[in-house]
């Protein structure tokens, strides 16, 4: 699998609109495996729109044990 993860994004300016671009590790917290993909478009008129990529459903071969 190639390497799709990249350091967050934020660029755009007021008469264009806004981009923002980050991953994070999603799921409960003793459960953590999903890697996601944020694309956040700010346009000018401050509407929101947001698409997520599912990178990877499970990221580790054994999940960390938490403590409550």
């Amino acid at each position: 699998m190639q390497a799709r993860i990249a350091v967050p994004v934020l660029i755009g300016d007021r008469a264009s609109g806004w981009l923002l671009e980050f991953c994070s590790v999603f799921g409960w917290m003793h459960d953590k495996q999903g890697l996601i993909h944020h694309r956040c478009r700010f346009s000018p008129e401050f509407c929101i729109a947001h698409e997520t990529a599912v990178l990877s459903r499970r990221i580790f071969e054994r999940t960390p044990s938490v403590r409550y």
